[in-house]
């Protein structure tokens, strides 16, 4: 697909908010992480809300990333799924794979609701790294060799 000029000049300013919404899904997600992986290991199996749950905040990593590295000039766009899962008696339309087309049940958009606060909540409450080098500004930064008496 043709990219528009314009839209590569300000891709920047364009997915800023969808790096952030990313970013705070991918963080909530990071920190929910073992609660689903001790559901996996209690279980056995990964429980349908949780799969699509990931799905979708992989989706959303996936297409950001493709969007930022300007292989696609497609925004991302539908974050919850790309419509409801069926209900337990109705037929679900026929699938490419069992993400494509991505059907979200109401569980699932609920645990991908908590991922985004979590997210959000981690990025406003975590400290920031302190990458100084110099915790202590008296003593010298260098090695001081000592100097041979004659």
């Amino acid at each position: 697909t043709r990219l528009n000029r314009w839209a590569v000049l300000f891709r920047f300013f364009l997915a800023l908010p969808i790096l952030i919404l990313t970013s705070w899904l991918s963080t909530g997600w990071i920190v929910i992480a073992p609660i689903f992986w001790l559901i996996l290991l209690i279980t056995g199996r990964m429980p349908a809300a949780v799969f699509q749950a990931t799905a979708a905040v992989l989706r959303s990593q996936l297409r950001t990333d493709a969007y930022w590295a300007m292989l696609t000039p497609t925004y991302l766009s539908q974050v919850f799924g790309d419509g409801p899962a069926p209900t337990p008696g109705e037929l679900p339309p026929p699938a490419a794979s069992p993400t494509r087309p991505l059907l979200v049940s109401q569980a699932a958009k609920v645990l991908l609701w908590i991922i985004l606060i979590l997210g959000i909540l981690w990025s406003f409450f975590n400290p920031a790294p302190d990458y100084s080098t110099n915790d202590n500004p008296t003593q010298p930064t260098h090695i001081e060799w000592p100097h041979p008496t004659p």
